[in-house]
């Protein structure tokens, strides 16, 4: 089962924003005082005037927040930058408050105006704080009906009143006994410790399991391993062209191993990235752009492959960097991604975990116009094959999970026997976990959750066998 994140309002909120544009506007408040600003330009135009330029400000700034749809950010049940303004308000009145006493500017009314501001921040603050928590328990109620195959066969799962819909994302616990893949798995990244980049390749079919071992795998890195640097939120799916696959791919391990730029660097390595290594009147040829750009961009990314290099190998720390749903990228970005990983993101002291789809790949890799068959055996230095599920494991996961799935349903203990030719059928056809969970979110929801006069062993035995004919080119 899958933790949910805790103090998620608090966790959103960027407190560092805040912070610094309190710092700048307690200065600048401070610096006018000290001028006393506020006295000269009523003096020199008089106090209608400025309080009628005072009243035009707040106007603009009313329209241009309407305009922005700021206001919307606090209907938002979650912390964002809206928060922020009020976490500033506080920051800020404290800075100037505590500055005003030391330079022996204080002054009543400055005392009532700070605190008017930080009480009703504050105010607003714990309002937003309870509205987010009422709003994330009221969430947690209506999902509760949202399950996943686990919590059923671990008899989590009592018997209820809506459907329940099995979660299609992939687990973090094993039910068709791939430990033994898992270990080989992990073993292999535990071993590894490469002066150049190693590259493992994960194969399965669609359905096979690759993301739950994967899932499983990095779970047992991070409780095993704090000398590990996991990188698993980079999906090249995300991603529509090369250039911005390039810049995700240098933006992810920079962040992650605590490489540091600046801003402006980062952003003209990464043009100079792009003009060097992407081509794009010919998309096949990596490095044929080299000769048309300007030598010094190419010398840039040398010297900064270098210095990154270095930085990797003495971090102490091997970094494994999981690719899964490679195959579901588009055929020339999967192309690039493997050229990436040969030649600019060599790196050492990298480990690559990809996982794909082998016919996906080799589909795409069959095009030798554009790049040879064999160079994904010049990529990949180790491949790891999911062999297919045994056909008795998967006949034990699904009659288990019938059988609770009725339970659940409200058919009575003694009943359920009477279903065991719709078990026979479904576990005597399905052939992966997620066709058997669409199975179970489609014909079971409509034959068990509505109180109908239809006789249920029927119409569930004919949903299943109706699903399977309609779905048998998938299985």
């Amino acid at each position: 089962m899958k933790v949910k994140k805790e103090n998620v309002y608090w966790g959103e909120i960027p407190f560092y924003m805040s912070i610094i544009a309190a710092i700048v506007f307690s200065v600048m408040v401070l610096l006018a005082d000290q001028k006393d600003v506020p006295s000269q330009l009523i003096c020199k135009y008089g106090i209608k005037e400025v309080m009628i330029g005072v009243f035009f400000c707040i106007v603009i700034a009313i329209i241009c927040f309407g305009r922005r749809h700021i206001s919307d950010l606090f209907k938002m049940p979650c912390g964002n930058t809206g928060d922020a303004t009020f976490v500033f308000n506080i920051i800020a009145c404290i800075l100037i408050g505590i500055c005003e006493e030391i330079l022996g500017m204080f002054a009543l009314y400055k005392l009532i105006i700070l605190l008017s501001i930080t009480i009703s921040s504050i105010f607003i603050i714990i309002a937003r704080w309870s509205f987010c928590r009422i709003r994330k328990i009221k969430a947690n109620n209506v999902s509760n009906s949202v399950v996943d195959l686990g919590q059923l066969v671990s008899g989590e799962v009592t018997e209820c009143k809506l459907p329940l819909i099995f979660s299609e994302e992939a687990s973090e616990y094993d039910l068709l006994g791939r430990e033994g893949l898992v270990n080989v798995v992990y073993n292999s990244i535990k071993v590894c410790n490469p002066n150049h980049v190693y590259v493992i390749g994960l194969k399965g079919a669609w359905g096979s399991g690759k993301t739950t071992i994967l899932n499983i795998v990095k779970k047992k890195i991070r409780e095993n391993r704090n000398d590990v640097i996991v990188i698993d939120d980079f999906d090249p799916w995300m991603f529509g062209s090369q250039e911005a696959l390039l810049c995700g791919m240098y933006d992810v391990i920079l962040s992650k191993t605590g490489i540091k730029y600046s801003t402006y660097s980062s952003k003209q390595t990464v043009r100079k990235l792009k003009e060097t290594v992407t081509n794009k009147n010919d998309i096949s040829g990596i490095f044929n752009a080299i000769v048309e750009v300007d030598k010094r961009d190419y010398e840039t990314v040398k010297q900064l492959k270098e210095k990154i290099g270095l930085y990797l190998s003495q971090l102490e720390k091997p970094i494994v960097f999981v690719i899964d749903n490679l195959d579901r990228a588009e055929a020339d970005n999967i192309l690039f991604l493997f050229r990436l990983i040969g030649s600019v993101f060599d790196l050492p002291n990298i480990i690559y975990v990809l996982a794909y789809d082998e016919e996906r790949i080799k589909k795409v890799f069959s095009d030798i116009n554009k790049v040879n068959p064999k160079y994904i055996e010049k990529i990949v230095q180790q491949e790891i094959v999911i062999p297919e599920i045994q056909k008795d494991t998967m006949v034990t996961v699904c009659s288990s999970c019938v059988e609770r799935t009725l339970l659940a349903y409200g058919v009575h203990n003694k009943d359920v026997v009477q279903f065991k030719d719709i078990s026979y059928l479904i576990c005597n056809n399905v052939s992966d976990l997620r066709q058997f969970k669409r199975l179970l979110n489609s014909s079971f929801v409509s034959t068990f959750l509505y109180d109908n006069e239809l006789y249920k062993r029927h119409i569930c035995r004919s949903g299943a066998s109706c699903y399977y004919r309609k779905n048998r080119r998938h299985l």
